[in-house]
């Protein structure tokens, strides 16, 4: 059995290293592989621009009944709506197993586990795949699309704010290129040179510091926000269970 572990196309910069982090995260807590060969991420064109399936189809030719794919949520599966449904169903009849960190529901062994249970109670038919089992994963997929246009949205309207207020800071993070996030994923990921990446991208130390930092703060502040979520989900599940 072989685990991949999909990093997808980013809304945001830090949504890359937030990813990274949860994913290893899982990874040791699995004793599983996170590095050069389990790892899938799309790289930026010479223009900046990625794209994703690039990455995932260098994946998919390689996956079997034996393989695991692991996502940190069903919102980097790098399929959308009716799509991403086709996709996942066709991966789940052909035995890969779809792991999705924040999204466990949507994870292929949990809704495997829930179908069967199913069958032993007669809720739903014998069927190989159930039509209940094939409406919970559409379900499943229009849910995060309408989360990831209202978080667009969100996105678009705080942009537009900042650069609406007087005495905003410009320039501060423009050589962010999606080749230097790159670069700098790696060097998170598998460690490396720092003096090599500041002559391929032509910064200074001073500005290389500035990004790790900004990374490292944001990462902490995300991760922090992340416990208190799971946090709160658990007390109001002990509610619900009195």
């Amino acid at each position: 059995m072989r685990t991949f572990f999909y990093i997808g196309k980013p809304e945001e910069r830090a949504n890359i290293y937030r990813q990274i982090n949860v994913l290893r995260e899982y990874a040791e807590e699995n004793d599983l592989v996170f590095g050069e060969g389990t790892i899938i991420k799309a790289e930026p064109h010479p223009d900046g621009s990625i794209d994703e399936l690039e990455g995932w189809y260098d994946l998919e030719w390689r996956l079997n009944e034996n393989c695991t794919v692991v996502f940190k949520n069903l919102s980097f599966f790098p399929f959308r709506y009716g799509e991403g449904y086709r996709k996942y169903m066709e991966l789940f009849e052909k035995g890969v197993s779809l792991v999705f960190i924040e999204d466990p529901t949507m994870s292929t062994d949990y809704i495997k586990d829930l179908a069967e249970e199913a069958k032993d109670m007669d809720i739903i038919s014998e069927a190989p795949v159930p039509e209940a089992v094939r409406l919970l994963v559409y379900s499943g997929f229009k849910r995060i699309g309408q989360e990831k246009a209202e978080r667009q949205k969100k996105i678009k309207e705080g942009l537009a704010d900042s650069y609406s207020r007087p005495g905003r800071k410009t320039g501060k993070f423009d050589k962010l290129t999606p080749e230097l996030e790159s670069s700098l994923t790696d060097l998170i990921v598998k460690g490396g040179s720092q003096t090599e990446i500041m002559i391929e991208h032509n910064i200074s130390r001073n500005t290389l510091k500035r990004y790790l930092a900004y990374v490292e703060e944001f990462n902490r502040l995300q991760e922090k926000k992340d416990r208190d979520e799971m946090k709160d989900r658990g007390e109001d599940g002990e509610k619900r269970d009195r």
